[in-house]
C-alpha cells in the first residue's frame, strides 16, 4: 500500500509561522533591552503563543493560530528542529587565564 501523500503546505501555516518569527524577534530584542540574552525573549514567545498560554486566555485565537491538522502541526514542528542546530552552535565565552 503506498504512503499518503504529504498535506500541501497552506498559506496559513505559513502565516503562522511569520507571526511567530516575528513575535520572538520582538521579544528577543526586548529581552537584550532588559540586559538578558536574546534567547530568553524568542523562547517566551513560543510560550506565549503556545496552547499552554494562549488556549486558555484566548481560545478563539488559540483555535485560528495553532494547526488543528496533523500535517500541520508536524510541519509547524520541523521547523521549530530546525532552528535546534543554530542554538547549539552558538559560541560558547571561554576564559583567558593571561
Amino acid at each position: 500500500m503506498p504512503a499518503s501523500p504529504a498535506p500541501p503546505v497552506e498559506s496559513h501555516a505559513l502565516l503562522v509561522l511569520l507571526q511567530l518569527a516575528l513575535l520572538a524577534l520582538a521579544l528577543g530584542r526586548l529581552a537584550v533591552r532588559l540586559r538578558m540574552p536574546a534567547v530568553v525573549g524568542e523562547l517566551f514567545a513560543g510560550v506565549l503563543v503556545g496552547p499552554s498560554i494562549l488556549q486558555n486566555l484566548l481560545p478563539d485565537v488559540a483555535g485560528w493560530l495553532l494547526p488543528r491538522e496533523v500535517g500541520q502541526m508536524h510541519l509547524l514542528d520541523a521547523v521549530a528542529q530546525l532552528g535546534v542546530p543554530y542554538w547549539s552552535r552558538s559560541p560558547v565565552p571561554s576564559s583567558s587565564s593571561t
